[in-house]
C-alpha cells in the first residue's frame, strides 16, 4: 500500500512537471520573400529579385526586461535566427535580443543580433563598429489594449502583421568583403548590406519534447497501476 502511494505520488509530480513543459514551449516563425536591394553590383551572389527563406526560433515565456510598458526588451540568446537566399546563409551569433514597442495604432518586434555568422566561405574584415543581422515586423491595426510589453508571446500572429523585413547591414571602416572567392572593398564607403522584403509568414508552437516524453511516462505508470488493480 505504501508502495502505491508514493508511486501515485510521483505520478502527481510527474503531470505537474510536463504540464510546466508543455507551457514552456517555442515559438517557430518561418518567413520567406524577396530581396529588394544589395550593397554590391554584380558579379556579387546576391541581387534584388532573388527568392529567400528563413526561421526564427524563440522560447516562451520570455521576461521583459524593459519596465516601460509601453516598450520591451529581450533576451534571445536562447534563440535561433537564419535567413538564406540560394546557398548562402547568415545565422546570428550567441548575442541576439528583442525589442517591442507600440500602442493601439501600431506595434513593431524587431530581433538584432551582432557580429553574426557570414555564409561559408565569407569574410569580412577592418576596423568595425557593427555588424549586425536585424528582422523587423510592423502592424499598423488597431488593437485595443495593445502595450509594446505584450510582445513577444505564443498568441501573436505575426502573418497578420503590415509589414516585415529582414536586412543584413555593417559598417565597417576600410573593409575588405570577400565573397565567393572575390573581394568588395568600402571604395570611399564604410556601409554596406542586403535588404529583403517578406511577403509569407507561418507561424507554429513547438511544444518542448521533453513533455512528450515525461507524459508518456506517465502513461505508463497509470496502465501500470490499472494493470496491477485488475489482477487482484
Amino acid at each position: 500500500m505504501k508502495r502505491q502511494t508514493l508511486l501515485r505520488l510521483a505520478l502527481v509530480v510527474l503531470v505537474a512537471i510536463a504540464a510546466e513543459r508543455v507551457r514552456a514551449t517555442t515559438i517557430r516563425v518561418d518567413f520567406s520573400g524577396t530581396i529588394i536591394g544589395s550593397g554590391f553590383g554584380p558579379p556579387f551572389p546576391i541581387q534584388a529579385g532573388m527568392p529567400f527563406s528563413g526561421t526564427l526560433e524563440y522560447p516562451v515565456p520570455l521576461p521583459d526586461l524593459n519596465a516601460d510598458p509601453n516598450a520591451g526588451a529581450y533576451d534571445f540568446s536562447a534563440g535561433s535566427l537564419s535567413w538564406t537566399i540560394g546557398s548562402h546563409t547568415f545565422q546570428n551569433s550567441p548575442s541576439m535580443f528583442g525589442f517591442s514597442q507600440g500602442d493601439e495604432s501600431v506595434r513593431q518586434f524587431i530581433v538584432q543580433s551582432y557580429d553574426i555568422v557570414l555564409p561559408a566561405g565569407w569574410s569580412l574584415t577592418g576596423i568595425e563598429h557593427y555588424n549586425e543581422l536585424a528582422l523587423q515586423m510592423v502592424d499598423f491595426t488597431f488593437i485595443p489594449d495593445f502595450v509594446g510589453g505584450d510582445l513577444p508571446a505564443s498568441s501573436v500572429d505575426f502573418s497578420a502583421f503590415t509589414y516585415s523585413q529582414i536586412a543584413w547591414s555593417f559598417m565597417v571602416d576600410d573593409f575588405v568583403l570577400q565573397a565567393d572567392g572575390l573581394d568588395y572593398s568600402n571604395a570611399g564607403n564604410n556601409t554596406g548590406g542586403i535588404l529583403g522584403i517578406i511577403d509569407s509568414i507561418t507561424v507554429s508552437v513547438v511544444p518542448e519534447p521533453t513533455a512528450f516524453a515525461m507524459l508518456g511516462i506517465v502513461g505508463v505508470g497509470l496502465g501500470g497501476c490499472v494493470w496491477r488493480r485488475r489482477r487482484r
